[in-house]
């Protein structure tokens, strides 16, 4: 019997706030400061966790840190 092993495409990468602190090099708090904010991508909440792909932070990076777009809440123009 064989078990299947996970694709390298498929496979994501998660940080947690010290380890995309690392990468910013800025400390924990500020990264669920800047996340709450919108001047980094949100990343994903899992139960009370919060994780970020590491590759949307990487490209991120690579975009010059410009803060991601986030579309209105459905307020009247």
């Amino acid at each position: 019997m064989s078990v299947a092993q996970p694709t390298q495409s498929g496979t994501r990468r998660l940080g947690d706030c010290k380890a995309v602190g690392r990468v910013l090099g800025c400390s924990w708090r500020t990264m669920i400061r800047l996340a709450d904010s919108g001047k980094i991508p949100p990343g994903y909440k899992l139960s009370a966790l919060r994780r970020w792909d590491m590759a949307e932070i990487e490209a991120f990076i690579a975009s010059g840190c410009k803060p991601p777009k986030v579309a209105s809440k459905g307020g009247r123009a």
